[in-house]
């Protein structure tokens, strides 16, 4: 379910990103930039977006997690918080596929650009 909702919440980061700049990536097709490069750029500031919230995130995933089993625990019972390192490689890495997977259709959708429409000026 985690991976579906951060899925979903990259997926419309990418789209609300490329419907921003789309008349600056249909310019840069338009006078002769690669389709890889700009997926390349695309890519690149996801990446960067994914390295400046790792640290925040696993930090903050891990407050979260205290505090749940602190929420939880009772006179009768306590509920120990053990995360292991391979379940913060596992997160990173499954949020940098996840990301990855998110970008291509955001990157399909500027390979399809109707470069004569997106790059008209606005009146």
């Amino acid at each position: 379910f985690a991976l579906a909702m951060a899925f979903a919440l990259l997926f419309n980061t990418m789209t609300v990103n490329v419907l921003e700049q789309q008349r600056e990536l249909a310019t840069m097709r338009a006078i002769g930039t690669h389709r890889r490069l700009i997926a390349l750029m695309m890519t690149t500031e996801s990446f960067v977006v994914w390295l400046l919230a790792l640290i925040p995130g696993l930090i903050l995933g891990t407050l979260a997690a205290n505090a749940l089993g602190s929420a939880f625990q009772t006179d009768l019972f306590a509920f120990t918080i053990v995360i292991a390192p391979q379940s913060y490689v596992a997160a990173a890495f499954g949020i940098l596929l996840t990301m990855l997977l998110a970008a291509a259709p955001a990157i399909r959708r500027v390979n399809r650009l109707n470069l004569a429409e997106a790059t008209k000026t606005l009146t």
